[in-house]
C-alpha cells in the first residue's frame, strides 16, 4: 500500500463507473493524479477512499442519517494513492491502483 494509506485497516475503494456490468473484469481501480482523495469514515460505511470533492454528494447517497456526515480521517493527492493494492469486492485477488488520465472527474 501507499504510505497515505499504510495506516488504515479495512479501508474500502469506492468507485463510480458507467458500466457495472464489467466489475467481474475488473483488475485495476484508476486515479487521477491531479485530484484529492479522502479517507472519510462513518458507522455506516466504515473508512472509504474517495474523491474529496465527491465526499458530500457520496453521504447523501448512503442516506446518512440527518445532519450526519462522513469525518474526514486524511486527505491525499491522487499521486499518493498509486501503487496501493485492494481486494476485488467479487474474487479472492489483489489488484492495483494506477494512475490515470483526465477522464477521471469528479462531475458525472
Amino acid at each position: 500500500a501507499s504510505e497515505s494509506l499504510k495506516e488504515f485497516d479495512d479501508l474500502k475503494v469506492a468507485i463510480w463507473t458507467t458500466t457495472p456490468w464489467t466489475m467481474p473484469a475488473n483488475l485495476a481501480v484508476a486515479v487521477n493524479p491531479d485530484l484529492t482523495y479522502a479517507v472519510v469514515e462513518h458507522e455506516k460505511t466504515g473508512k472509504l477512499l474517495v474523491a474529496h470533492d465527491l465526499a458530500e454528494s457520496l453521504a447523501k447517497k448512503f442516506d446518512l442519517p440527518e445532519g450526519e456526515s462522513f469525518n474526514v480521517l486524511a486527505t491525499m493527492s491522487g499521486n499518493d494513492v498509486i501503487g496501493t493494492t485492494y481486494k476485488h469486492p467479487l474474487y479472492e485477488r489483489k489488484s492495483p491502483v494506477l494512475a490515470g488520465g483526465d477522464y477521471i472527474t469528479t462531475e458525472s
